[in-house]
């Protein structure tokens, strides 16, 4: 699962494969695909990236065996951490997403686990955590990760699983999100739906964490043109005092989309997701209602 073998937390570039995106070799064959979700029809597959060191679908993969999850992370620790899914329907793929046309980037390794980034710090923003679950305000580890593209994964996918949906991009990448969706392209246009953490704060607030990290107007804007709309924002449980959100978006063009409600906050005994219009109790969304720098709330609100 692992194609890009390094020491943990080290950089090799002499190990770095010959073909870097070669995902034919990464992912498994797709009649080996088909066996771990036992022969149901259709699959659902997602795409976590950011998974860090406990995916975030590990309930829905323990419970939905019509369900596989290509767990991606930068750091090869969180993918093999003793509290990550164990299914044999999580791929773990080790990369950091980016729109780059180079083979590597550096990558910094905050205290948390939640929190590596390839973005330096902002100058002036909140030190949030301390110790081990620092986010910003400590000195990161830097490490050399490899780069992998978006629109690779998905096209691989969808070779390999061609009459199966794609319904659920899931991105956690500290501040790179927009970068990674422009290394989509137009395989975008694939997928269902996209739950991302953005920052709902202006420059003159002083609480953006990560240098050139983009805001919800430029993400709205770049996925306008691939066919996505906002749908709505629910607040990070944790770090809403920095007006981080997780922000959902609905493929607007594609015929026949999944209707689903996601939540980007940590459920550890319940499913992440809901389907259909009526969304179900379990999950709660604590849904934001006034953005500062939007007008628009999203088209569920």
């Amino acid at each position: 699962h692992f194609p890009f073998a390094r020491t943990t937390g080290e950089s090799c570039p002499s190990c770095m494969p010959a073909v870097l995106h070669d995902w034919a070799a990464l992912l498994k064959p797709q009649s080996e695909i088909r066996a771990l979700a036992e022969a149901e029809t259709p699959l659902r597959v997602w795409i976590d990236i950011g998974t860090s060191y406990r995916s975030l679908a590990t309930w829905d993969l323990e419970h939905n065996s019509s369900l596989i999850v290509v767990g991606i992370d930068a750091m090869r620790k969180h993918l093999e951490h003793q509290r990550q899914s164990k299914s044999p329907r999580f791929l773990p793929v080790e990369g950091a997403c980016s729109a780059a046309n180079r083979d590597t980037v550096t990558f910094y390794a905050h205290g948390s686990h939640t929190c590596g980034t390839m973005l330096k710090t902002a100058q002036g923003g909140p030190a949030i955590g301390s110790g081990s679950w620092a986010c910003t305000g400590d000195t990161p580890r830097t490490l050399t990760v490899p780069i992998f593209h978006l629109d690779k994964l998905i096209h691989s996918l969808r070779k390999r699983l061609p009459e199966h949906r794609l319904e659920f991009l899931k991105l956690d990448v500290q501040g790179a999100e927009l970068d990674c969706l422009r290394s989509g392209k137009a395989e975008l246009a694939h997928v269902d739906n996209i739950l991302l953490e953005v920052q709902d704060v202006t420059t003159a607030s002083k609480l953006g964490l990560y240098e050139g990290a983009p805001g919800i107007n430029a993400l709205d804007s770049f996925l306008d043109t691939v066919g996505f709309r906002r749908q709505y924002c629910e607040w990070n449980r944790f770090t809403r005092q920095i007006r981080e959100l997780n922000c959902m978006y609905s493929n607007v063009r594609k015929t026949n989309v999944t209707w689903l409600w996601a939540t980007g906050n940590v459920k550890k005994d319940r499913s992440m997701v809901s389907y259909g219009k009526n969304r179900r109790n379990y999950l709660h969304l604590d849904f934001v209602k006034q953005l500062q720098t939007a007008t628009f709330l999203g088209d569920r609100m």
